[in-house]
């Protein structure tokens, strides 16, 4: 996905690599760790996002990773990254 090695080179992070010594897969893990939630940030606008939700909620429906997929256009991962960082924030 490009948003994600786009965030990945912003953060001057690594790639993970057939090459790489073994200590770098915890780099990469920790990378992605610091990424994935910025991805889901840039992709999923969070005040878009609160919107959707409460506009779902107003209808006495639940905002489902496979919803917010959709009304983004994102991979379900990024929707269900996005969903537990605003949920996260609204507690």
């Amino acid at each position: 996905m490009l948003a994600h090695g786009l965030v990945h080179d912003a953060r001057g992070g690594g790639i993970d690599a057939s090459y790489m010594p073994a200590g770098w897969v915890a780099v990469v893990v920790r990378e992605e760790h610091l990424s994935t939630p910025r991805v889901a940030r840039r992709l999923v606008p969070p005040a878009e996002l609160l919107e959707f939700i409460a506009g779902q909620e107003s209808i006495g429906a639940n905002a489902s990773a496979l919803d917010v997929a959709l009304e983004f256009d994102v991979p379900e991962w990024i929707a269900s990254r996005a969903l537990s960082l605003a949920r996260g924030a609204t507690r």
